[in-house]
């Protein structure tokens, strides 16, 4: 495929906007800015300084106002709708949809004063609010999602009819329009709260970011560090995903935006298309499971939890260098079996000048930590300071000094993206408020504890296939809501650790970007990579492999995300990193030579119980860890044989030849 070709895939996969003119496009661009300028000035309790009463909700409402009126404006409701005028159509639901927002944000202290009674003037604007919220996430997300609210909707509705599997009462049509709409657990609840207050601002740091010296400094740092390599641009891929990953947290956007650099050069030194596609995927899928930010639907999961974002990042960490180290590992051993070398020094930019362009990127990053995990402060306001800290580190040098032009296309292009977390925020609260009125979580809960009965693992693996299905074809975002609340339950119900069990469904809901048949990553890569879908989620599995496997330990113990006791802190951390090692060789099937299927799948095995946490002596952990350093053993020694003879012949090679005169 030609470098031309691979640039054009991306751009037919994600562009789903209009392209406006004129006044249209002044109008589009003044709603885009001013949604971002609006939640800065929220976040910086602008109206606390200027003593005005303004409730969280009122700014919600605005927000949905915006967000909800820009996509009418600029989204098409089909591939035939028209992409250079707005139909009048898409102008009444835009005038709509502003005024049902706005509307909120007016009258909201009124209706608070009289509770949840059943008045026209609620749910009349609440059944003009409901629709234009589940079509703007069909537009800008797809269909899966807004089939299961919708669906999820007329069971709340019509569930009675159907009392073997519901208990609840009948609803009317008034109620539930209402509910959904003004009930702080619903449309305006968590989840739109969240995409508000916390994911704006990173958001925002990330285009800004992104808008200078950020990203080119960042491909230029992992090139100069790995790319002379054995494998260097993949290992080139891994990094600057990881990296641009846990800025964005956005999977399709990850694949994009990193992938019409690294898949092109990784099949320039010899990878194939469907493998350099894989690489990418992954890698990819793991920036949304990668802390400091993880995208939204982390910021949500400490909502749901009651804890502080920072400790849900913590408890992250180590899972998500488990799922990187395993990739790496892999691509080295990939490299190394298809004889791939790095680039050459002179395609490579020089070291020294990296470190120091990378400096851009260091000190922001290490704001946005220090202050959230550290300060413990509201992540909002640690997005906007580490924000702050690229503007001014813009400003001190001539070269990378924004304009001002610059800034306001980076907030126009913060305010796009918050388009689809915005949309996905409103569909995910109608989504959350329909089944805490339905009442069928519990249901499920109570389906799923009694299948899995006295044995987790078992209702571990009921939970997983759940929230992969669940989670085929959906952002990361609307996957973790619709799990998070109908499938987590049923694990903290069996005795599992709270947050064990949302990271548990967070992880296979994310997984479901690699998993076949619906892989979202897979699907984007592939093209990229002139590649077969089946090919690339093939492999895309196999390089995966410990993402579906980490989980599974880390219920079972919570040790590997520092929960409980961490004085084997170290020692686990080390058998981890072991173990992650004899997962990759196994899934890879080489190490020194090619590994028969025997050896490979006991590679793995010894792998998964040398990254079982030891918590006590004598202790389950201890005794799989004893277990897999004999099985691994048992895996490594004749490979080591090999290596060793493959070091004496080349010692011996140098002195045959000047003796033999060759």
């Amino acid at each position: 495929m030609s470098q031309e070709k691979v640039l054009i895939s991306p751009e037919v996969v994600s562009s789903r906007y209009r392209s406006l003119s004129g006044v249209a496009r002044w109008i589009e661009r003044c709603l885009l800015i001013s949604m971002v300028l609006i939640g800065v000035l929220y976040l910086l309790d602008l109206h606390i300084y200027l003593r005005w009463t303004i409730f969280p909700t009122q700014y919600y409402g605005l927000f949905l106002a915006l967000v909800l009126c820009t996509i009418f404006l600029i989204v098409p409701a089909t591939s035939k709708a028209p992409r250079n005028h707005i139909p009048w159509y898409d102008i009444l639901f835009a005038i709509l949809s502003f005024a049902v927002g706005f509307y909120v944000a007016i009258r909201w202290p009124e209706f608070i004063s009289i509770g949840d009674v059943v008045v026209p003037e609620r749910w009349i604007p609440g059944a003009i609010a409901v629709p234009l919220c589940v079509e703007a996430v069909r537009r800008v997300v797809g269909l899966s999602f807004t089939i299961i609210a919708v669906a999820i909707i007329l069971f709340v509705r019509f569930g009675y009819l159907v009392p073997v599997i519901y208990f609840g009462r009948a609803v009317s049509w008034q109620y539930l329009m209402q509910y959904l709409y003004l009930d702080t657990s619903a449309l305006f609840g968590i989840v739109i709260g969240v995409v508000a207050d916390m994911v704006l601002g990173f958001i925002l740091f990330g285009s800004l970011l992104m808008a200078g010296e950020g990203g080119p400094a960042l491909v230029n740092f992992a090139l100069a560090l790995f790319g002379r390599y054995t494998g260097g641009p993949a290992k080139v891929s891994v990094v600057t995903s990881s990296l641009f990953g846990m800025i964005s947290g956005s999977v399709a956007s990850n694949v994009v935006i990193d992938g019409v650099f690294t898949i092109p050069m990784m099949k320039g030194i010899g990878f194939k298309g469907h493998t350099a596609a894989a690489i990418e995927a992954v890698c990819s899928t793991g920036g949304a499971i990668m802390p400091p930010v993880m995208g939204a639907a982390a910021f949500i999961m400490a909502e749901f939890l009651g804890i502080s974002y920072g400790k849900v990042a913590i408890a992250a960490l180590i899972p998500a260098l488990l799922y990187f180290l395993c990739c790496f590992f892999q691509v080295h051993l990939e490299a190394s079996k298809l004889g791939l070398k790095g680039l050459s020094k002179d395609k490579l930019p020089p070291l020294k000048p990296s470190l120091i362009g990378i400096w851009v990127l260091v000190i922001p990053v290490f704001i946005l930590i220090y202050t959230l995990m550290v300060l413990w402060m509201p992540a909002g306001k640690s997005a906007l300071l580490a924000t702050a800290s690229i503007l001014a580190i813009y400003f001190i040098r001539r070269r990378t000094r924004l304009g001002m032009l610059k800034i306001i296309a980076a907030v126009e292009d913060a305010g796009r993206t918050m388009l689809t977390i915005g949309a996905i925020g409103a569909g995910a609260g109608i989504l959350v408020g329909a089944v805490h009125l339905s009442g069928s979580a519990f249901a499920l809960t109570m389906v799923f504890t009694r299948a899995g009965e006295g044995f987790l693992p078992l209702l571990l693996v009921f939970t997983a296939i759940i929230s992969l299905i669940l989670g085929m074809g959906m952002p990361t975002t609307a996957i973790y809501v619709l799990v998070s609340v109908l499938v987590a339950p049923s694990l903290i119900a069996a005795g599992v650790l709270p947050l064990a069990a949302h990271l548990f469904v967070f992880y296979y809901a994310v997984m479901a970007f690699i998993t076949l048949p619906i892989a979202v990553a897979v699907y984007i890569a592939a093209p990229i990579g002139g590649a077969s879908v089946t090919d690339t989620g093939k492999d895309a599995f196999r390089l995966g492999l410990v993402g579906f496997i980490v989980p599974f330990i880390f219920v079972m113990s919570p040790a590997l995300i520092l929960q409980g006791s961490l004085k084997w802190l170290v020692p686990n951390i080390v058998t981890a990193l072991v173990g992650t090692g004899l997962i990759a060789m196994g899934a890879s099937g080489y190490l020194i030579n090619p590994i028969g299927w025997l050896r490979r799948g006991l590679s793995i095995l010894a792998g998964i119980l040398l990254i079982v946490p030891v918590t006590t002596i004598g202790s389950r952990g201890l005794i799989a860890n004893i277990v897999g350093i004999i099985a691994g053993a048992f895996v490594l020694l004749p490979q080591s044989k090999q290596w060793i003879a493959t070091r004496r012949l080349k010692r011996v090679e140098p002195s045959t030849r000047s003796e033999g005169g060759y």
